[in-house]
């Protein structure tokens, strides 16, 4: 679980750095957010029948991928486009890793 997690949290974050040519990648600049997202993943998945309702905490960092775009200085037309990718990145990412057909390609969201 914690591998899923790990990858979905930087895997998402990673795409929309390279599209958006932010370089070097956040995590291998500091490898210690490696290890922060391994922690949370740990705590999400000891958690997980809590968390559920917790989803605004979830869309507000989120939102961090929005002020990684804003500040590269690129246009609101930019910076939203660049975190909903991310978003869906993410997801595509936990998906696959846990065998399933990806949530945005089965139904409308």
């Amino acid at each position: 679980m914690r591998l899923v997690g790990t990858v979905t949290a930087l895997g998402g974050g990673t795409v929309r750095d390279v599209r958006l040519g932010h370089y070097p990648l956040a995590w291998i600049s500091h490898p210690d957010y490696v290890l922060i997202t391994i922690g949370a993943a740990s705590i999400a998945a000891a958690c997980a029948r809590w968390l559920r309702n917790w989803q605004r905490l979830f869309v507000t960092v989120g939102a961090i991928g929005c002020d990684v775009a804003a500040a590269l200085d690129a246009s609101p037309a930019i910076v939203v486009p660049a975190d909903a990718t991310a978003g869906v990145h993410c997801g595509m990412l936990r998906d696959v890793l846990c065998n399933q057909m990806p949530l945005v390609l089965r139904q409308e969201l």
